[in-house]
């Protein structure tokens, strides 16, 4: 959580206050603190990992968690809980990507054009499925 907060931000202060005790350089700030921004177009950096290291983590906590319930209760309750918390997650998603900000004056239909479908709780729900 701490680079989707502004970690370059904090990069290049914790730099920027340790380069004047001596102890590194003081461009190393802007060198951390760049990874931590998206790319344009050009190479890859870790900013870009964080969503697809989290989905995989997320997967591998699924599996084991969904073994140890098939093993207490059965496949069909294991199923029925998998579609109930995507549901919910990606029901979620669209009242943070915007379905909720003009509801009560002029409903879904108007704001329909600015909902986020895929935002990031949609795709876990998605990917959870």
């Amino acid at each position: 959580m701490f680079w989707i907060i502004g970690a370059d931000g904090a990069a290049k202060a914790l730099a920027e206050m340790l380069s004047g005790k001596g102890m590194i350089p003081s461009t190393a700030g802007n060198i951390i603190g760049g990874q931590f921004e998206h790319a344009e177009w050009e190479g890859l950096r870790f900013y870009d990992l964080i969503f697809p290291l989290f989905i995989f983590v997320t997967g591998v906590a699924i599996v084991l968690s969904l073994m140890r319930l098939i093993e207490q209760e059965s496949k069909s309750t294991a199923y029925w809980r998998v579609l109930r918390r995507s549901l919910l997650l990606f029901a979620l998603g669209l009242v943070y990507g915007g379905v909720t900000e003009s509801w009560p004056d002029s409903g879904v239909n108007e704001s329909w054009p600015d909902i986020r479908l895929l935002g990031v709780l949609n795709r876990i729900a998605l990917c959870y499925l």
